[in-house]
């Protein structure tokens, strides 16, 4: 029989069972409520982004988990506020979203069902009413500029009216009808035409330099190869427009959607795109010399071999965007993020590239003579066959980057962090490079 000690001693190891165990649950519950909801984050659409009613809308997104990584699949899951569930993963596309104001919410749950969300609302434009074998009836002769004014002062509705080669310049048409109108060689320089309806119109051959077009319908127009020069756009849907080649200078497009337009080789100097949608444009060799680009969206955009001279970019989405070969020479590129971006080949002479994200991007046979990079995180970034001549590399974070055949002529290292540095042996012109050490320059 056991003792009064012995049985104490039994009661008091069970008890101390009964506490490990409850700590042990304990610790394992304290773990499930510190588990921190992932990130998430929505790339496309952008926000307040408009779309035609049946066009494609891309949908990318991505979910981050602190112990899952990135989450894939059935972890994100897509919603619209007004057609429910649209989707699920990281990427998809639809195009038979209700017209309307959409809320879009991503939502992201890690394997310990801890979830977060993103938000942003788009606009899908109602549907047009499709006009079945019943073409405007133009009338033959034109009319006189009595008429015109008539009209003005009375309905403003030139439905199907003769406009062709009359000078109109000048002119209040705001708030006008000129569906399926023959405007051809008529003369709208320095005319307000706010707010009005172009549909089906032929405006060929119209000169619109100066003109205010504020908020017009454009639908079903050819405006290839018009005359905009220094016409007021603002506020105009001109997605999935072909514009290549055209003559547009010192045009306001500011906040207008050009999304999956074709301004391929356009001719855009000092223009105003603040704000602009450019997302999946083809500028390719467009000669944006002087634009305001001021936190416009050119996310995924085409624009290699464009000339972006005294270009302000600030605060622009360039994310995936192509800007191989492109003249950035006297860009402003503060807080712009180029992280990983594929700069080859492109021209930085003289930019100030201190307040611009550019870890991992690849700068090989770009030109940066006489840039600005002090301070700034070039980590894994690549020089290779660059010039390098005279740029300002004081105090920047140098870990990791390649210097291959690099021009390093003058080039300043004051302060900056070149542990990791590599093929700097096989630059060019090192024993002219200012702060480096000797056995830096041979390593």
């Amino acid at each position: 029989m056991k003792s009064h000690g012995e049985k104490l001693s039994s009661v008091y190891a069970f008890v101390f069972l009964l506490v490990l165990a409850d700590l042990i649950v304990g610790c394992k519950l304290f773990e499930r409520q510190i588990n921190e909801p992932p990130l998430v984050h929505i790339n496309l659409p952008t926000s307040y982004s408009e779309f035609d009613f049946g066009a494609p809308i891309p949908f990318e997104g991505l979910g981050m988990d602190e112990e899952d990584g990135y989450l894939t699949r059935e972890l994100l899951i897509w919603m619209s506020d007004i057609d429910g569930e649209i989707g699920r993963g990281e990427s998809f596309s639809r195009d038979d979203l209700s017209a309307g104001n959409h809320i879009i919410t991503l939502s992201a749950t890690d394997s310990h069902g801890s979830s977060a969300a993103a938000s942003l609302e788009i606009k899908v434009k109602a549907k047009t009413t499709a006009k079945i074998n019943a073409p405007y009836k133009v009338t033959e002769k034109a009319m006189e500029l009595d008429q015109v004014e008539l009209i003005l002062n009375t309905s403003r509705n030139f439905n199907g009216k003769n406009l062709s080669a009359l000078d109109l310049s000048g002119k209040d048409l705001s708030n006008s009808d000129f569906r399926g109108s023959n405007m051809h060689r008529a003369n709208l320089a320095n005319a307000d035409l706010t707010n009005a309806d172009l549909t089906d119109a032929d405006i060929s051959q119209a000169v619109f330099t100066n003109a205010k077009l504020i908020n017009v319908n454009f639908a079903g127009i050819v405006l290839k190869d018009i005359n905009f020069s220094g016409a007021d756009l603002r506020n105009n849907d001109l997605s999935n427009f072909d514009l290549s080649n055209s003559r547009w200078r010192r045009v306001n497009l500011e906040k207008v959607n050009l999304s999956y337009s074709d301004l391929s080789n356009m001719d855009l100097r000092n223009a105003n795109l603040a704000g602009a949608n450019l997302i999946y444009s083809n500028l390719t060799g467009a000669d944006l010399t002087n634009v305001n680009l001021k936190k416009a969206k050119l996310r995924s955009a085409k624009l290699s071999n464009a000339s972006l001279r005294n270009a302000n970019l600030s605060g622009a989405d360039l994310l995936d965007a192509n800007v191989r070969g492109i003249d950035f020479q006297g860009a402003d590129l503060r807080n712009v993020d180029l992280n990983n971006a594929d700069l080859n080949n492109v021209n930085l002479t003289g930019v100030n590239l201190t307040m611009t994200v550019l870890y991992s991007a690849d700068f090989s046979d770009a030109n940066l003579y006489k840039s600005n990079l002090q301070a700034v995180n070039l980590r894994d970034v690549f020089f290779r066959n660059a010039n390098l001549s005279r740029v300002n590399f004081k105090n920047a974070d140098m870990q990791g980057t390649d210097l291959d055949g690099a021009n390093l002529h003058l080039a300043d290292f004051t302060g900056a962090n070149i542990e990791g540095m590599v093929n700097i042996e096989f630059s060019k012109n090192t024993d002219t490079v200012k702060g480096l050490s000797m056995h830096a320059r041979t390593k």
